[in-house]
């Protein structure tokens, strides 16, 4: 499950958690995480355990990293995720504003915890469709959209009205993971 931004009532405490119990009382974390909920046998979660977070950062003016709230080298406003079942990969994509100024895809192994960056939008995208297809006539695909560039932030940087359709595109083939 993805938390895009873990704030407001999610927080310990928060003075918007009217009249609720306070049972979720997460760290504020304005870059959002990535949590695993087991199921018991009728499907219920149980528990929730946090599997990556993203890292509030403050770049210098001076970075070439600057316009970055989220450490550029992890997660930011995770928002649709896919699993790559015999892989043990997590496949992690952005939905961001000031986290990342280019939202990103990830590949998460999820044995190690180790992120690797698979793919970026242009400014003011969203990267979202995120979906493994493991057996299109024999191979596997990887899917994604991007919507809306330059459309959230960023707009006078699109050269030509051409740059913010919208597209989609796919990475393979690759070998069938079962």
């Amino acid at each position: 499950m993805t938390v895009t931004e873990v704030s407001k009532a999610m927080t310990d405490g928060h003075k918007g958690d009217l009249g609720g119990r306070n049972d979720v009382r997460l760290t504020e974390n304005n870059c959002g995480a990535v949590y695993e909920l087991p199921l018991d046998g009728n499907y219920v979660a149980t528990a929730m355990r946090g599997v990556v977070a993203g890292i509030p950062t403050a770049y210098p003016v001076s970075s070439p990293y600057a316009g970055n709230a989220c450490a550029i080298d992890g997660i930011a406003n995770p928002d649709n995720i896919t699993y790559i079942t015999g892989q043990n990969t997590l496949l992690i994509g952005e939905d961001t504003g000031a986290g990342h100024q280019n939202d990103a895809a990830w590949a998460m192994d999820t044995q190690t915890g180790a992120l690797t960056l698979i793919m970026t939008t242009p400014y003011g995208s969203e990267l979202t469709s995120l979906d493994w297809y493991e057996d299109v006539n024999g191979h596997g695909y990887l899917m994604a959209v991007v919507q809306h560039p330059y459309g959230e932030s960023d707009q006078d940087k699109a050269a030509s009205p051409e740059d913010t359709r919208a597209y989609v595109g796919y990475v393979g083939p690759f070998p069938t993971t079962n």
